[in-house]
């Protein structure tokens, strides 16, 4: 008796299946395959054949992935899949002058506390030698490349598939904070016991009311000493207490908001400085009864948003005139850093709109105070891989079978064709090229005809490919 785990012979017929289990037709077949490159496309959305391996271009802002399976070191885009797809990845997102570590001694940043390395492997999409390279030593790696988001307890086990709340990057130090971390959601610690409360009713300010956002911990930094002039100034706006800070109802030309959080049952006061009108999320505290209305929207700066883009909600904005007048007055001499709230309380959070940078100071006493922070004065550049065609444009490109020529199999597979020898990767293109047409062909009157493409039928193709016919 044959055992029950012993495979089928192959010379043997078919046999007969329910009629349920039959088969499917190649029109089925076609679809399946461009619904599964869709799929793909979607989950690898940039074409890292054409992008390749960034670490010649040294170091600069890019999309960042850490690799676990190699000890901890940072890839880019390109890597993440043509060098370490089947790997434990930490997608970091967008990190500031980061060289690509892969195949370099860098990538076993964890290895053994750095001690004994073996040589890494080498990076597929760089051609040799350079498919080697030393240590990148000018890379700084957070607890970010450990999987670490937030401060908090929860930050230290992040999970992609798991994480229900909205986070949000840091301009300065780049790192992710829960919103519930931040001054948009009040807390209230409970005597005796050290929990925390958090306000139900939204956030103090709406997302599409701000584009950028710097945590309270950078904004205390020494070497952000400059920052802490432009809290609650126009386009850099700040959620204080009242109940702990002496506030003007007025700062830098904009009337502060009042708004009430509630609490567990408490109306906490909180002003908020520095915001154009009509941006706060909840009413005045003429109406304190009224809970707070917040209304999550998709913004950038937030976890799986990997670049700086303007909104389309519309509000008051600082206009181009204000613009050209405060560098033209800076350009002059004149200083106009605005004067700094004193004494502050409480986290400060940060909110910039996005014509923040219209209200800084240019003059030669302020613009050496930015040298630790240029990024702040300047919007810098951020490295994006090419993009794959976006599914709603595949319908052009895509091939007789459906697949498309800049989906993420054609990638994987024109990858591994570069690195074979020229000869044998001209042998094995003619050789795809063959059996590819010859089974559309035989493919052809099955979608013709609406026929069912059975086991007996693919084998039959195999059969007469073996035998050259």
């Amino acid at each position: 008796m044959s055992s029950p785990s012993a495979l089928p012979d192959p010379s043997l017929p078919a046999p007969p299946l329910a009629e349920q289990d039959e088969g499917f037709t190649a029109e089925q077949l076609i679809q399946r395959q461009a619904q599964l490159e869709r799929e793909a496309r979607e989950a690898v959305p940039f074409s890292f054949t054409k992008g390749g391996c960034t670490y010649e271009k040294g170091y600069i802002r890019q999309p960042v992935y850490a690799c676990r399976t190699c000890g901890g070191g940072g890839v880019c885009a390109g890597c993440s899949v043509g060098c370490h797809a089947d790997h434990d990845l930490v997608e970091l997102f967008a990190k500031r002058n980061f060289r690509c570590d892969c195949g370099t001694l860098s990538i076993q940043r964890g290895s053994a506390g750095g001690q004994n390395k073996q040589k890494p492997s080498p990076c597929n999409l760089r051609p040799s030698p350079l498919s080697f390279a030393p240590e990148n030593d000018d890379n700084v790696y957070t607890a970010n490349f450990e999987g670490r988001f937030c401060y908090c307890k929860r930050g230290e086990s992040y999970n992609p598939e798991t994480e229900e709340e909205t986070m949000f990057q840091c301009l300065v130090c780049e790192d992710w904070l829960h919103e519930s971390c931040t001054s948009l959601r009040p807390t209230l610690s409970r005597p005796g016991d050290g929990r925390e409360d958090q306000a139900a009713d939204g956030p103090l300010l709406d997302h599409d009311s701000f584009d950028l956002f710097i945590c309270d911990t950078c904004v205390r930094k020494p070497e952000c000493t400059v920052l802490r002039d432009y809290i609650g100034a126009r386009g850099w706006a700040v959620c204080l207490p009242t109940n702990a800070n002496e506030l003007p109802k007025e700062w830098d030309g904009l009337p502060a908001r009042d708004v009430v959080a509630a609490v567990a049952g408490w109306e906490m006061p909180y002003r908020i400085m520095g915001l154009n009108d009509g941006n706060a999320s909840v009413p005045d505290t003429s109406s304190m009864g009224d809970a707070a209305e917040g209304e999550s929207a998709s913004k950038p700066d937030r976890m799986g948003d990997h670049a700086e883009a303007a909104t389309g909600s519309k509000r008051p904005a600082i206009s181009e005139d204000e613009d050209l007048l405060a560098s033209k007055r800076a350009r002059l001499g004149d200083c106009i850093r605005p004067e700094g709230l004193k004494n502050l309380q409480g986290r400060l959070d940060v909110f910039l709109e996005e014509q923040f940078r219209a209200r800084i100071c240019r003059c030669s006493e302020c613009l050496p105070k930015f040298a630790a922070i240029p990024f702040v004065l300047e919007a810098e550049d951020t490295y994006n891989p090419p993009q794959s065609q976006a599914v709603s444009e595949i319908g052009d490109h895509e091939s007789e079978g459906g697949a498309s020529q800049t989906s993420s199999t054609y990638d994987l597979g024109l990858a591994a064709l570069n690195r074979l020898p020229r000869e044998q990767m001209i042998n094995s293109l003619e050789a795809y090229n063959h059996l590819r047409d010859a089974l559309f062909q035989h493919l052809r009157p099955f979608a013709a005809e609406g026929r069912v493409v059975d086991e007996e039928s693919v084998r039959d193709f195999f059969r007469k490919q073996r035998e050259g016919k």
